[in-house]
């Protein structure tokens, strides 16, 4: 059995674990727009909309410490060695030709989604410089607000519960987790997503 699904450079993330994560919110304008529509359509308390910088950022800090958790659990209950990389990760939102666009063109299928996973790469870097850099890349979210609020209408839960969710799933797909790869590792990352979002009092998705 494989000890981990994480890339060589995302161990150093989840050791990076107690870092506040380096966010950088991109187009959130797209994302207010969409909240507006929303609330225009039906009655919704604006706490279920109001996008805040922080809990981004706590959603992003929940998949890296749920990730290294399983990590130390796999490599026999030993706990993770600390680093002073601050884990770096760019997040933007962006409308219904952009996801099309963009999933298309990286994924081979010609529609929006609600999320999109770009880790990155820095395996071609020596690891003496690697571990030099003051920040540990993750790569980049491509979160489409359209889709978000649209899913979240149709399954009838507070949009950002469902956000919170994407994000938690697209931080886990950075740090090399995929559930495209088996039965076994989908469930795996299923039941990390479900664990970081109980820490939220967000329901189980998959039910």
């Amino acid at each position: 059995m494989a000890v981990s699904p994480l890339q060589a450079n995302s161990v150093q993330v989840a050791q990076s674990q107690t870092l506040p994560p380096a966010l950088h919110i991109q187009n959130v304008a797209c994302w207010r727009r969409q909240a507006r529509l929303f609330a225009a359509a039906q009655p919704i308390h604006p706490g279920a909309i109001t996008l805040r910088i922080r809990d981004v950022r706590q959603w992003v800090q929940l998949a890296l410490d749920i990730a290294a958790q399983h990590l130390a659990e796999q490599q026999s209950g030993e706990p993770l060695s600390a680093s002073t990389q601050t884990p770096e990760l760019v997040l933007r939102f962006c409308g219904l030709r952009e996801s099309q666009r963009t999933n298309r063109d990286y994924r081979g299928k010609d529609k929006p989604t609600n999320v999109l996973s770009f880790p990155a790469d820095l395996t071609a870097l020596p690891d003496e410089i690697r571990q030099q850099l003051p920040v540990m890349p993750l790569g980049d979210l491509l979160i489409c607000a359209d889709v978000v609020f649209a899913e979240a209408l149709a399954q009838r839960k507070p949009p950002l519960h469902h956000l919170a969710h994407l994000v938690i799933h697209g931080t886990l797909h950075l740090l090399g987790y995929d559930h495209d790869t088996s039965e076994q590792e989908a469930e795996m990352m299923e039941q990390l997503e479900i664990s970081a979002l109980q820490q939220l009092d967000i329901a189980n998705p998959y039910e």
